[in-house]
């Protein structure tokens, strides 16, 4: 007597726990006709549809986020993010709209502004600075923003600050020291700047104006030494 369907189906879902079916389905996985057919298959559009609405639900999300706590994932997405594919896409990326606004966003939590205001601090930070001050990108950026009313405002706010700063940092017996006016005429005649060894507005001092305190700097090494100081 033939087998109904709802019987053949029964056997079918009996055989597929045996150790022998589990078997024969993991070898066939690792053949290339199976590959083929596994992503023949998730490229239809109802795969793709179906795909779409399981990472939807809770318990993708939950699966998802377990597994990229593991160190396979961690480690996996260390090996990708150094491909040219990821680089592209991550560049890609970069320049959409959804990523800008994701980041301007993030740059504004307490979060970003600590991690912001510690790698600052870092010597690969200063040097990354330092570097950057000297590419022609900074100089003609520079400029152009100096041309503009918040650069001549900046400008002008930060000069005032300045000649403010060192009037009540030159001491009574600095003040008309003719060795001052001549490292200035120096300055002008090498084409160089006149820096505050320790600076006027420094975070750990505040240095005094006077010949003693004075130094020649090229504008590259002046701009990148900034307000900083680090004492001896």
């Amino acid at each position: 007597m033939a087998m109904t369907i709802e019987e053949k189906k029964a056997k079918k879902a009996a055989y597929a726990k045996t150790p022998a079916a589990k078997a024969a389905k993991a070898a066939y996985s690792k053949t290339g006709d199976a590959r083929a057919s596994q992503a023949a298959s998730r490229n239809t559009p109802s795969a793709k549809a179906a795909k779409a609405a399981y990472n939807k639900t809770d318990t993708a999300k939950a699966t998802k986020a377990a597994y990229q706590k593991t160190d396979k994932a961690k480690t996996y997405q260390a090996a990708y993010k150094k491909t040219d594919k990821a680089k592209a896409s991550s560049a890609s990326y970069r320049n959409t709209g959804d990523a800008k606004a994701a980041k301007a966003a993030y740059d504004k939590t307490d979060k970003a502004k600590t991690y912001q205001a510690a790698y600052a601090k870092t010597p690969a930070a200063k040097a990354a600075k330092a570097a950057y001050q000297k590419t022609d990108t900074r100089k003609s950026s520079q400029a152009a923003y100096q041309k503009t009313d918040a650069g001549k405002a900046l400008r002008g706010a930060n000069a005032a600050r300045r000649r403010s700063s060192k009037i009540l940092r030159t001491p009574s017996w600095a003040k008309g020291d003719p060795r001052i006016t001549e490292v200035y005429r120096q300055a002008r005649l090498w084409g160089m700047e006149v820096d505050h060894y320790v600076p006027l507005q420094a975070d750990l001092a505040s240095g005094l104006h006077c010949w003693e305190n004075l130094q020649l700097l090229h504008k590259s090494e002046n701009c990148s030494k900034s307000n900083t100081w680090i004492p001896c």
